[in-house]
């Protein structure tokens, strides 16, 4: 019973994890990076789409193999993330589909149960009142797609510890619990405010947010382990929705190194809900969720990645007062990658585009001015020419003028009137 519980205790530590994974997401979001950014020098006006898609593949078989389980393992993993940029002026709206799914089977337990469930939807407005500052409005929901379950080679005692105050504790023996529904827990997240980014670089670029944010986490009938090692049994703690409007903060760091095949991200966000419906009427102070994430990925290829995951969230109104627990996760992954929507391509492409536009602009330029300096010459030779043409009047009347003063001196010489010859009977000198 006790090498049992041990498994079981594992096993549920796994599922609480993945359950609070979709939580711990939704507060420090990180994932997309292009998140945090604003419109840079890299961005272009209109739409701009991307998607990818990742998967993981894990199998071992072991057969007589020293310390080892007999039979096979095996993990499944898949991952889409898609979305598309608007950028029109001061405008910047982001929009993110994401989908991160995992399964695993051990010889242990013959049956897949899932380590990894999220679909998220998240949107991003940004409005720059300068070229770090700004307003935004944010929304997200996310939500896993599959049931969890608790499966165990033997029957299992369970004591559940009911949600709301002075219920009822619940027992049960089973070898399959159902931990969390389909659909459940269902995250809705959404904020709005001012932002700065006061560092904004391809190694560092840092966002700090801060305005009204409010959450809705609808967990009803989600069982998280809460296990007491003093016990035979196996304490589970089932979760209650939870509703909180309050001011949040919001520290992002992000960057990447090696020509972008080291990528890194970290995020911390502040709720302080002092608008709450916690049925053990806590004050604020205590209520108060904080959430940290952090991502580094390093790029072994083009289609293949390591990638580290890392989550820790502080939500004390999930749990029944004095049963608060911190969630966290870790994850190590090696995820293949395959590029459907590439955003630097389109990035490309239309810098091409505006390339080919700014040199035929030169050019037509650079006709434009080459038309004006012939049109100038063209003025400048009919001038020359015109001066030409009146030295050369000014020359010939200057030679007409030298050639009747000859002609006059001559006469003056033969004794003849400057005026004609002497009159008829006039007495010759």
């Amino acid at each position: 019973m006790a090498h049992t519980k041990c498994n079981l205790v594992a096993l549920l530590g796994a599922l609480a994890l993945t359950l609070a994974s979709v939580d711990a997401a939704a507060q420090a979001q990180i994932v997309p990076e292009d998140e945090m950014k604003g419109a840079s020098d890299k961005d272009v006006v209109g739409w701009n789409p991307a998607l990818a898609v990742s998967g993981t593949v894990n199998v071992v078989n072991n057969t007589n193999v020293v310390g080892q389980v007999e039979g096979t393992s095996a993990l499944f993993g898949l991952g889409a993330v898609g979305g598309a940029d608007y950028i029109n002026g001061k405008h910047v709206v982001r929009l993110t589909l994401s989908l991160n799914e995992g399964f695993a089977k051990t010889p242990v337990v013959d049956d897949f149960i899932k380590t990894n469930d999220e679909l998220a939807l998240e949107s991003v407005y940004n409005y720059f009142l300068a070229s770090k500052l700004g307003l935004y409005g944010r929304a997200k929901a996310a939500t896993p797609l599959f049931p969890a379950r608790a499966i165990t080679a033997d029957p299992v005692d369970y004591v559940i510890n009911p949600a709301e105050m002075g219920g009822m504790v619940q027992t049960l023996t089973t070898d399959d619990l159902k931990v969390a529904s389909a659909f459940k827990p269902f995250n809705l997240n959404y904020s709005a405010g001012g932002f700065a980014q006061p560092l904004s670089g391809e190694a560092l670029t840092v966002l700090v947010r801060g305005g009204l944010g409010g959450r809705h986490t609808f967990a009803s009938g989600v069982f998280v382990q809460n296990d007491d090692d003093a016990t035979p049994t196996i304490e589970v703690q089932e979760l209650a929705d939870v509703h909180q409007l309050g001011a949040e903060l919001f520290l992002g760091l992000s960057g990447k190194q090696q020509k972008g095949r080291l990528t890194y991200s970290a995020g911390a966000s502040v709720l302080f809900p002092f608008v709450n419906n916690d049925d053990y009427d806590r004050a604020t102070g205590e209520l108060t969720r904080y959430a940290l994430e952090a991502t580094a990925s390093v790029s072994v290829f083009d289609w293949m990645s390591v990638v580290y995951k890392g989550a820790i969230v502080v939500d004390p109104q999930l749990f029944p007062e004095d049963q608060e627990l911190t969630q966290v996760q870790n994850s190590l992954l090696l995820t293949f990658q395959y590029t459907l929507i590439d955003r630097k391509k389109g990035l490309k492409e239309l810098e091409k585009k505006a390339a080919a536009e700014r040199e035929a602009k030169a050019k037509a330029e650079a006709e434009r001015r080459a038309k004006e300096a012939e049109e100038r010459a063209k003025q400048l030779q009919e001038e020359l020419n015109r001066q030409k043409q009146l030295e050369k009047q000014r020359l010939e009347e200057q030679k007409r003028l030298e050639q009747q003063r000859k002609l006059e001196d001559q006469k003056k010489l033969n004794g003849q009137p400057e005026d004609g010859p002497p009159a008829a009977g006039q007495p010759t000198p």
